[in-house]
């Protein structure tokens, strides 16, 4: 197995992610999502992603079901299923460690359905 251990940190409108693990068959990022945004309505056609909510509280939407969530909600996300995540408290940042595994984990894989920050 090939791997690189980084601290790789990259802003987005919605906050950042910090890359904690890139290897060859699977990608872990720590997701720090800031009040009242949401990531994209999203999906990815080469990887799954498994989501462990460190901190906060907030939605997680699986194709159109919106489900709760909060510190130690565990949401798995399947290959080509639609995904997002909300952080809609007006205070305090919504934390999630991503795990990714499949055969691409490059951003070009991103799917964008719906954006708030127009990048469709």
């Amino acid at each position: 197995m090939t791997s690189t251990t980084t601290k790789t940190i990259e802003t987005r409108p919605w906050g950042e992610f910090h890359i904690l693990f890139d290897g060859t068959d699977c990608k872990i990022k720590r997701l720090v999502v800031h009040p009242q945004k949401r990531l994209s309505l999203q999906s990815h056609k080469n990887r799954k992603e498994l989501w462990l909510v460190l901190h906060g509280r907030g939605k997680a939407q699986l194709d159109d079901t919106m489900t709760d969530i909060q510190e130690g909600s565990i949401i798995q996300v399947e290959k080509e299923q639609k995904h997002r995540l909300v952080n809609d408290a007006t205070t305090g940042n919504l934390e999630i460690i991503e795990i990714q595994t499949g055969t691409s984990f490059e951003e070009e894989d991103i799917i964008r359905y719906e954006d708030d920050f127009s990048r469709v």
